[in-house]
C-alpha cells in the first residue's frame, strides 16, 4: 500500500520518464537487500576478492576480454600469485603447459620435467636428485585448466589460453621471436627488425639486397687440404621477397656443404599473400673442370635444415693443377 502511494506521489511531482527510472532503482535495491548473504556464483571466474570486498563482473565484460585478450586478467592477489609464481618453471622460465611439473620433496620448489631430467642437485636447496624429485600430478591438473599467458608474452602477445589451445596458437603467433641463424653458436633471439643489427655487430655479417649472388672461392686446392684439420665457412645473407635468407657454405674434410635457411617473420606472413609460399635455391657450382646444377629446398630456421654435400675432388681437374677456382651461383626463387 505504501509503495502505491509513493508511486502516485511521484506521478504528481515528476514526469513519466523520471518515474520509470526511480521505480527501476527501487526494484534493484529491493532485489539486493544489504541484510541478505551473497549467493555464490556457479562460475568462479565471475568474481574476485579485493580487500575483503567482493567485486562482481558482468557477463559482457568477460566476453569482451575473451575476444580482445583471450582471457580475463586476474585481479585478486590469490590469482596473481598463482599465475605469476607457480605456473612458470624456475629454471627455463617457460610455462608449465608445455611439459610436466616436478617438485622437490624437501624445499617444494617447482621445475618443468625437461629441466629436472638435466639436473643432478636441486638448484635451491642443493639436495641430490633422485627420489627427492617427483612428478606433481595434482598441480599439473590445476595448471592445465588455467588460462595462462602465451609463451611470447614478453615479446608483446597478450593472449591467455588453456593447454588444449596453446600449441595451435603458439605455432602461428605473430609475436614469435626470430632466432639467430647461427643458433648453434649464438643464443640470441628477438624481433626480426633487430636481426640485421645483431648480425652486423656480433657476427660482422652484412645483409645483401637481392635474390642472387655468386660466391667465388680462390685457391680451392690449398683450402681443400686445410679442411682436413679445420673447417672453413662462408656465410651469405640475402634480403628478398620481404624475408631473410641465410646460406652457409663450409669446407670440411674435402667436402663442400651447402645449407639454406629462411628466417621468417610470422607477423609479415600472416598479413601477406604468401602465407603458404615456399622457396627454393637454384645452385650452380662450376669450375674449369666441371659444372653441377640443381635445386635445393629452403626450410625455416626453426626446423631441421636440409644440406647438400659435394666432393671437393670431383670439382677439380686431376691434370690442370694451376686452375683451382670454384664459383657458386645462388638464386632464390618461389617454389611453384
Amino acid at each position: 500500500m505504501l509503495d502505491k502511494l509513493k508511486q502516485w506521489g511521484l506521478r504528481l511531482m515528476k514526469g513519466d520518464a523520471e518515474i520509470e527510472g526511480v521505480i527501476a532503482a527501487e526494484l534493484v535495491c529491493m532485489r539486493h537487500d544489504p541484510r541478505e548473504i551473497p549467493r555464490p556464483f556457479r562460475n568462479m571466474r565471475f568474481f574476485c576478492s579485493q580487500n575483503n570486498n567482493t567485486v562482481f563482473l558482468p557477463d559482457h565484460s568477460i566476453r569482451e576480454d575473451s575476444e580482445n585478450g583471450g582471457g580475463m586478467v586476474p585481479c585478486c592477489m590469490n590469482c596473481k600469485e598463482l599465475v605469476e609464481n607457480i605456473t612458470d618453471c624456475s629454471i627455463c622460465l617457460e610455462p608449465f603447459l608445455k611439459s610436466g611439473i616436478s617438485s622437490c620433496q624437501k624445499c617444494g620448489n617447482l621445475t618443468c620435467w625437461s629441466c629436472a631430467q638435466r639436473l643432478f642437485t636441486c638448484p635451491f636447496c642443493r639436495v641430490e636428485m633422485g627420489f627427492s624429485w617427483q612428478r606433481n600430478v595434482a598441480l599439473e591438473k590445476l595448471v592445465n585448466k588455467l588460462e595462462l599467458p602465451c609463451r611470447n608474452a614478453k615479446w608483446g602477445c597478450k593472449l591467455r589460453m588453456v593447454k588444449s589451445l596453446r600449441s595451435s596458437h603458439e605455432n602461428k603467433c605473430k609475436f614469435m621471436p626470430v632466432y639467430c641463424p647461427l643458433k648453434q653458436y649464438c643464443s640470441w633471439q628477438g624481433d626480426i627488425n633487430s636481426l640485421s643489427q645483431h648480425l652486423a655487430e656480433v657476427h660482422s655479417l652484412t645483409l645483401l639486397a637481392g635474390n642472387r649472388i655468386t660466391v667465388e672461392i680462390s685457391s680451392f686446392r690449398a683450402k681443400m687440404k686445410q679442411s682436413e684439420r679445420r673447417s672453413q665457412k662462408y656465410i651469405v645473407l640475402l634480403n628478398c621477397f620481404s624475408m631473410f635468407f641465410f646460406c652457409k657454405l663450409s669446407l670440411y674434410r674435402k667436402k663442400l656443404t651447402v645449407v639454406f635457411m629462411q628466417v621468417t617473420d610470422m607477423n609479415a606472413i600472416m598479413y601477406s599473400n604468401s602465407a603458404n609460399q615456399k622457396f627454393s635455391a637454384w645452385l650452380e657450382v662450376s669450375s674449369s673442370f666441371r659444372t653441377i646444377k640443381g635445386v635445393m629446398p629452403i626450410s625455416s630456421v626453426n626446423k631441421n635444415n636440409k644440406e647438400l654435400q659435394l666432393s671437393c675432388e670431383s670439382l677439380l681437374s686431376p691434370w690442370k693443377q694451376t686452375e683451382d677456382r670454384v664459383r657458386i651461383g645462388i638464386v632464390v626463387h618461389p617454389s611453384q
